[in-house]
Formats: C-alpha cells, structure tokens, sequence
C-alpha cells in the first residue's frame, strides 16, 4: 500500500484558519528543535573540554 501525496498546499497551510493548529505545532516543535540543537552542541563543547584533561 502506498501513500498519495497530499494536495495541500504549504500557502494553505499558512494562511488558511483551519489550519491554526497545525501552525502552532509547528512553532513549538521549531523551538523545541532549537532548544536541543543549543543543548547537544553546549554538551558537545563540554565534552571536547573534558577530553583535553584525560
């Protein structure tokens, strides 16, 4: 079984309101992936320091 492709348009999606939702999830899963990029790369740096002391 195959999946069609959805004929939703990305200008739909951002400007119709029924869409809202989806909008907002968006949003917060843009932030949420941001947060954990700062968060591996900070812990990636730490690691890098830890390393030059063993």
């Amino acid at each position: 079984m195959v999946k069609k492709q959805s004929r939703i348009s990305k200008k739909r999606i951002m400007s119709d309101p029924a869409f809202k939702r989806t909008r907002e999830n968006m949003m917060e899963f843009a932030g949420a992936s941001k947060a954990g990029k700062a968060f591996r790369d900070s812990f990636a740096n730490m690691v890098k320091l830890m390393g030059m002391f063993s």
